[in-house]
């Protein structure tokens, strides 16, 4: 089972982002996240290559932690 899930943006390149999904630095499509943009250092809801939602950092952070303890990737 596929799950979106919160990684943190590390750089910005137009409608792409790089982001760290903490097993490594991947690509995200943003341009759906329109004027709400996205900024090195925010978190980012994403499935894929596909950026979601911007999370407040302390969300990503309890999602993160869950999915750990749940022993996900």
């Amino acid at each position: 089972m596929c799950l979106a899930r919160p990684v943190k943006v590390l750089r910005c390149d137009g409608e792409w982002v790089e982001v760290d999904d903490g097993h490594g630095r991947h690509r995200a499509w943003a341009a759906l996240l329109g004027d709400r943009g996205a900024s090195p250092g925010d978190y980012l809801l994403v499935h894929g290559e596909l950026a979601i939602n911007r999370l407040p950092e302390q969300e990503a952070l309890k999602i993160l932690e869950l999915i750990e303890r749940l022993g996900g990737d």
